[in-house]
């Protein structure tokens, strides 16, 4: 008699695991990966274009104290490959817009790069104009005046003297290279005038001689008599 092996009732074939691709790698393929992204990172880095240096303004020809500055008119680019510090003090040609209008304040030779301190917004005051006041340093504060301040302009004749005009702002005074003011127009002072004060100081400029003192707020005489040499 031939005994049939006896099959339980519910068993079933065990199911064999199935290993996920990631389980399956080794070190030596992490190895393989990380060196091909290494490589490509490295590609990019050599193929990529060197990043151009900044097109800085440069004046087309001089540009004298009271010019309506207009870059398309007086001013051209030129890329400045220089310390990224000293380019951000010169206009370039995305911030030139924004000071469109502008006046400029000193003397700016041709070829030369332009500042930000090469411009003044437009004075406040309906009526208000850039006026250069010519002037020997030691007759202006010792040549210590700055941009901002407010001064007063005296103008002596004959023994006379008296204030032309008080309470002026100072938008603009030459630079200055190796202690000496360049340019060949000396010293001067840029003025923010209304029509009247720049007629009295042009008549005052062409008759008498001229002070500019810094203004300390203060009311001023119309007129002071000088004790001259002759009458001590």
């Amino acid at each position: 008699m031939v005994t049939q092996p006896r099959v339980d009732a519910g068993n079933e074939p065990l199911a064999v695991p199935v290993r996920r691709w990631w389980t399956r790698l080794s070190s030596a393929h992490i190895l393989i990966f990380s060196a091909g992204v290494l490589a490509f990172i490295a590609n990019l880095a050599v193929l990529r274009p060197a990043e151009l240096p900044p097109n800085v303004a440069v004046a087309k020809s001089d540009l004298l104290p009271g010019t309506v500055f207009d870059p398309v008119r007086h001013v051209e680019f030129v890329p400045m490959d220089t310390d990224p510090e000293l380019v951000s003090r010169f206009l370039n040609d995305s911030s030139v817009a924004d000071v469109t209008g502008h006046i400029v304040s000193a003397r700016v030779p041709a070829g030369t790069a332009l500042t930000y301190e090469s411009l003044v917004a437009r004075p406040d005051g309906e009526g208000r104009r850039i006026m250069s006041l010519p002037i020997e340093p030691e007759r202006a504060a010792g040549g210590s005046l700055v941009v901002g301040d407010v001064v007063d302009v005296i103008a002596v004749r004959d023994g006379m003297a008296r204030y032309v005009v008080t309470a002026l702002e100072i938008v603009g005074l030459p630079e200055t290279r190796n202690g000496s003011f360049a340019g060949s127009s000396g010293y001067h002072v840029v003025l923010a005038v209304d029509a009247e004060a720049g007629l009295e100081l042009s008549a005052a400029l062409d008759t008498s001689t001229i002070h500019v003192i810094r203004s300390t707020g203060s009311s001023a005489p119309s007129t002071l008599e000088l004790a001259v040499a002759d009458d001590q």
